[in-house]
């Protein structure tokens, strides 16, 4: 019966798209067709739809004006995204590994993410609950990988990169209106909503470069990492500076001798540029504007003060307020988390956090460097922007957990974090793409 199925499912289908070519032309006809093939796609081979979804996110974010009907098409890619993960999971059935505390963990707060749109219902609250939603499944895609998929979700983060560095030369170059904040430094956010959301557009492919030139350094991969590091510099976004930094840093200090010549060359750099980047550093200097340091520390505070104000159970719960309780955009992700998902939320989160320190501190993993990028540039990014709420960003974080945690799922269960039941990892079963 196996093999009558792939003869009559081409037939159906070549039947189908020839009646909509026949009865509405072919420029008409591209939207059911593209349609049904994304349907097809998520159904039959949801991992593929996942790849496709991270080299082309880039580029929807680029039109986040645009609606679809009553919906931005970045909302609905954050559905699609959630529903790719879903068939992937209890559809298709691919877990085939055993399940360890950090994946409970996960699947804890896959179920609380959903939990504001029983307080706060409404659109602002479905926009960022799918943000979140969508992401948070493609840890267990990247978990199930097997060495040829891992190789291609590498591939698909880089590409992923190629579009806004693009966006961002051309910007450079003066073929972009509109390609700037103009303040005291031109602050490029190229085709993006801001800076900093342009900046997180290239964190993904950035880091897996940093994983592989420090394993083998190709022209290609170092044109683009050179591109990326120099857009990245003109977003004049100082919590993507120091992550960076950071990230160049700590893996030089874990071995990686492409880290430590760019240190360097950075430290050159900064020498040539310390006057530009000591305005930035001090621009609006001590005070109460936004921008300034004290300024959000004071927006800190006031923040605090509101959730403090909330009631027991919505201090508890949370109550989702999109990073703006009432009016007041936080400027910190550990804020936002806490209002949106509460003092239960923020528990979670913190062991879940514990977990991924765990990951970093004890993996041997040559992948260590891609866990270094994403846990620095969300935490120390995230101290100053909603760096996790990026959905392109947050995809690439959860998508690394999962293949670290692959690598490590051994080491979960037989040693530190023994889950009954589950003595030692299952191989997975070959399966056709």
């Amino acid at each position: 019966m196996e093999g009558w199925v792939w003869i009559i499912l081409p037939a159906i289908l070549a039947a189908f798209f020839t009646i909509i070519v026949v009865n509405f032309g072919i420029v008409k006809s591209v939207a059911p067709l593209a349609f049904a093939t994304i349907v097809f796609l998520t159904i039959s081979y949801p991992f593929y739809a996942f790849l496709v979804l991270n080299i082309l996110k880039p580029v929807i974010d680029a039109y986040y004006e645009l609606y679809i009907g009553p919906l931005k098409i970045t909302q609905i890619t954050s559905v699609y995204a959630t529903m790719v993960w879903f068939f992937y999971i209890f559809v298709n059935r691919r877990l085939t590994k055993p399940i360890t505390a950090f994946d409970y963990i996960n699947i804890l707060i896959l179920i609380l993410i959903p939990a504001p749109l029983i307080f706060a219902p409404g659109m602002p609250t479905f926009e960022s609950v799918f943000r979140l939603l969508s992401g948070w499944g493609f840890y267990w895609l990247a978990r199930e990988s097997n060495q040829s998929e891992e190789k291609a979700i590498e591939t698909a983060f880089i590409l992923s990169g190629i579009y806004p560095t693009i966006a961002g030369i051309l910007s450079l170059m003066g073929f972009v209106s509109d390609a700037f904040h103009e303040e005291e430094l031109r602050r490029l956010k190229a085709v993006y909503y801001d800076a900093t959301a342009f900046g997180f557009e290239l964190v993904p492919m950035w880091s897996i470069l940093i994983y592989r030139l420090n394993k083998r350094i190709t022209i290609p991969e170092l044109v683009l990492f050179v591109l990326s590091t120099y857009l990245l510099y003109k977003t004049y976004t100082r919590a993507l500076w120091v992550s960076a930094f950071l990230v160049l840093l700590i893996t030089a200090i874990k071995g990686g001798r492409f880290s430590r010549w760019v240190l360097l060359g950075s430290a050159i750099f900064i020498l040539r540029n310390m006057d530009e980047i000591l305005l930035r550093f001090s621009e609006r200097g001590l005070g109460t504007d936004p921008e300034s340091l004290n300024g959000r520390i004071q927006l800190w505070a006031i923040g605090l003060q509101r959730f403090m104000a909330l009631d027991p159970i919505q201090r508890f719960f949370g109550v989702s307020i999109v990073g703006k309780p009432m009016g007041l955009f936080l400027h910190n992700l550990f804020l936002v988390f806490l209002f949106d998902y509460g003092i239960l939320g923020a528990i979670v989160f913190s062991i879940w956090s514990a977990f991924v320190i765990y990951l970093l501190v004890r993996s041997k993993s040559e992948k260590i460097f891609y866990l270094t990028s994403a846990v620095v540039f969300s935490y120390v990014g995230g101290l100053t922007t909603s760096s996790f709420l990026y959905p392109n960003f947050q995809w690439f974080v959860m998508s690394i957990l999962g293949l670290l945690v692959k690598d490590h799922i051994g080491q979960f269960i037989s040693k530190d974090l023994e889950i009954t039941g589950s003595s030692k990892p299952q191989e997975a079963k070959p399966r056709n793409p």
